[in-house]
């Protein structure tokens, strides 16, 4: 149900031209990095996420958003490919005052990845 929350969900596995984003702080060593940017729209806010991931297998990982109030909701999910990058552009109605952060996560993992997002 929380993926279906997603307007729109784009994933390639080349590098897109986009604008520099802000690094996602990292919570352990993983062999994966992440830029993000965010927009604010009338129907909620644009999450654009360029996720670098050079370990030697490839694994399942889930974006999330954690609302002020504690809860949280699965943005969008994929299974990254050893030394390659994954692009992902989403909608979602939550609006950026309402995202305390943005995690990056295995599907039953703890955060790996994390951006604190200002109102």
């Amino acid at each position: 149900m929380a993926v279906a929350a997603c307007a729109a969900l784009v994933l390639s596995t080349e590098l897109a031209e986009t604008r520099p984003g802000t690094e996602m702080t990292a919570l352990g060593a993983y062999p994966v990095a992440a830029s993000v940017n965010l927009r604010d729209l009338p129907s909620g806010t644009r999450v654009d996420v360029d996720c670098e991931y050079e370990g030697g297998r490839g694994g399942d990982y889930v974006l999330v958003v954690v609302r002020r109030d504690g809860t949280s909701e699965v943005l969008a999910r994929w299974f990254a490919m050893p030394d390659n990058n994954a692009v992902l552009k989403v909608t979602t109605p939550v609006r950026r005052s309402d995202i305390r952060s943005l995690e990056l996560r295995t599907p039953n993992g703890p955060a790996m990845l994390t951006l604190p997002v200002t109102r």
